[in-house]
């Protein structure tokens, strides 16, 4: 599962005093330069020579250990079978029968050797990351403490909690909720029958002339603008998802003494009901909602509702 150098030991008995006393090292030729070009690399295959070692039975020695044979490098040594640096793989197979991925020389395709399938009722857990190249399925809800990163489609019947990033090069597709504490990436399209929640604040500054302030809704769903000069200036949108709310409060109150009263008008990726006047010690909210507007050619935001509210000073 990783070029192996040191997780792979050869193993010494000595006697002192009437005293075994027994020890692990690296094996000759194990190193990280030479796992660069082929020894002890990532994927390769070990074959178990049966012999093993056991704590109390063997001095030095806190976890039983077996011997493994490489066939494409000669190398033999000692391993512990429960790291997460190996996996199973099938023991039936003959040394002399070339694999691929066990030999660097070897002329089978990896893809003839794809190891063996996972199939289990139960639960999956992993306190990593979770890699795949194809497509990630689950009929239930799928939990992840950590990343998951995906070339092909997300599947998920259930709901989806991730702590960490999702990344996906290919579709996500999700019956339930999606709730990430970070960023969502999807090379392909987003299908979520329920809501597509990200509670980051985005933060703009107004322009100082009326050049076009778009909001990127792929940032999130809650944005404040900061109000920075008294000129008037417009307001559009970008990327923006069907059904996707969108919060939008005007910060008026840093500046209070200025009694500064822009007004902003909406640009043509929105529908409002008037374009949005400040008053000086006020904060302006709007929300929005992502619709596709069938005749168009893009997807619209559209007011839903605002409000006007003096700041207490």
């Amino acid at each position: 599962m990783r070029p192996y150098y040191y997780d792979f030991f050869t193993y010494t008995t000595s006697v002192k005093n009437y005293v075994t006393s027994g020890g692990l090292k690296t094996v000759t030729g194990a190193s990280p330069t030479l796992g660069q070009t082929g020894y002890c690399a990532e994927g390769a295959f070990l074959r178990e020579t049966g012999r093993r070692i056991y704590p109390g039975a063997n001095p030095g020695v806190t976890t039983m250990m077996v011997s493994v044979f490489d066939f494409a490098t000669g190398l033999t040594g000692f391993i512990d079978p429960n790291s997460y640096a190996f996996t199973p793989q099938n023991e039936d197979r003959a040394y002399y029968i070339d694999s691929a991925g066990e030999n660097p020389n070897s002329t089978i395709s990896w893809t003839s050797d794809q190891g063996p399938p996972v199939y289990t009722h139960g639960n999956v857990h992993a306190d990593g990351t979770l890699y795949i190249s194809s497509t990630a399925s689950t009929i239930g809800n799928a939990l992840f403490a950590s990343n998951v990163s995906t070339v092909g489609n997300t599947a998920v019947g259930g709901n989806s909690h991730i702590l960490g990033n999702a990344s996906t090069m290919g579709n996500l597709f999700v019956q339930g909720n999606i709730s990430t504490t970070q960023t969502l990436y999807a090379g392909g399209g987003e299908i979520v029958s329920g809501r597509v929640i990200n509670n980051t604040i985005t933060s703009y500054t107004c322009p100082s002339t009326n050049i076009p302030l778009y909001l990127d809704c792929s940032l999130g769903n809650i944005f404040n603008i900061n109000i920075a000069t008294n000129n008037n200036w417009t307001l559009d949108g970008s990327n923006i998802v069907p059904g996707q709310q969108v919060s939008v409060i005007f910060n008026n109150v840093f500046v209070p003494s200025n009694n500064w009263t822009p007004t902003i008008v909406l640009g043509g990726n929105i529908w409002e009901t008037a374009a949005i006047g400040l008053s000086s010690n006020r904060l302006a909210s709007v929300l929005f909602m992502g619709y596709y507007e069938p005749t168009g050619v893009n997807t619209k935001l559209v007011e839903i509702g605002r409000a006007n509210t003096i700041v207490p000073t």
